[in-house]
């Protein structure tokens, strides 16, 4: 016989302690970070991928459309051959480079410049920075319309500049030998403060410590000016080359905007 004392209880009559079932998380938590990049692989897939091999299969064939659809007979690289060999590929070629080199290195410096004053504390900072920001906001088609009608040659308000100090009008983008340098100005104003907020942003990341250590080395503003921009800058805020992809889709495109560019014009 068991004797239980007063106030306790007995193991055998003591209730089992219930199990705490964790809910299991839904699917797409558990798959969040392969649904998250998803619409964006989607993207690229139709929109780059997609165009591209569909690109390098066209250059490869010759294509006649017909009332069936698209007509495709392998030509291997005759295409290729045929366009090393066409003046206009070589002209178009060396334009497409000056438009790169013209328009990069100018953006970058102007950039730079902007960002330099803004950063070294001008009072106007907030005004400067949100006048700088309209060229960015405002859609390419925008720009080019309202580019396209300064420049116009009766009424268009640079030749009206221009009469104001007694010159003659000038046909922007009808003379073969400006019309070219006239869309990269367009192009430099949209383009522009976008080279200059990620110049701004880098500079404005910099530690001041290697500054003011350098300032009692006895390092001239200059010399620190090249090692804080080429060393560290240049390297790591900005790289100029997706910008050069960007400048080269728009030369291609500047004839059907602007109407008075020619491939065949500047020899």
């Amino acid at each position: 016989m068991t004797i239980i004392a007063p106030g306790t209880v007995s193991r055998a009559s003591a209730p089992w302690p219930q199990r705490t079932r964790v809910a299991r998380a839904p699917w797409w938590e558990r798959n969040i970070q392969y649904l998250l990049p998803l619409p964006t692989v989607l993207l690229l897939l139709l929109f780059v991928v997609y165009p591209t091999i569909t690109a390098i299969q066209f250059s490869l064939n010759h294509v006649t459309i017909t009332g069936e659809g698209l007509s495709m007979r392998f030509t291997g690289l005759d295409n290729y051959t045929r366009a090393f060999r066409d003046p206009l590929i070589a002209t178009a070629a060396r334009q497409t480079l000056e438009w790169v080199v013209v328009v990069t290195s100018m953006e970058m410096l102007l950039g730079l410049g902007l960002a330099l004053l803004i950063s070294s504390g001008i009072r106007v900072r907030g005004l400067v920075i949100s006048v700088l920001m309209i060229p960015i906001v405002l859609p390419p088609i925008a720009v080019s319309l309202a580019w396209r009608f300064s420049y116009q040659e009766q009424f268009g308000v640079y030749n009206y500049l221009l009469s104001l100090i007694h010159l003659a009008p000038v046909r922007w983008l009808s003379d073969r030998n400006i019309a070219l340098f006239s869309v990269m100005a367009t192009d430099i104003w949209q383009a522009t403060p976008f080279v200059f907020l990620l110049l701004l942003a880098g500079l404005q990341a910099m530690p001041q410590d290697p500054f003011e250590a350098a300032a009692i080395d006895g390092a001239s503003p200059w010399q620190v000016f090249l090692h804080s921009v080429r060393l560290r800058l240049c390297r790591r805020a900005v790289v100029p080359v997706p910008d050069c992809a960007g400048d080269t889709r728009d030369v291609l495109r500047a004839p059907r905007l602007e109407g008075g560019l020619s491939w065949r014009g500047r020899r």
